[in-house]
């Protein structure tokens, strides 16, 4: 399979999946994806976020 056959299944499937493809986009750096996400804050029972 060449590059351009699975640069173009992966087009599609992402397309099916609705997944927004930012080409040419720099990552990341890796500790900023190590690190550990923020906690998660919920309203109280009742309440609807802003």
């Amino acid at each position: 399979m060449s590059r351009k056959e699975l640069l173009s299944i992966l087009q599609e499937r992402v397309a099916e999946l609705g997944v927004t493809v930012h080409y040419r986009a720099l990552a990341p750096d890796v500790e900023e994806l190590r690190a550990p996400p923020p906690p998660l804050r919920a309203p109280p029972p009742g309440r609807r976020p802003p």
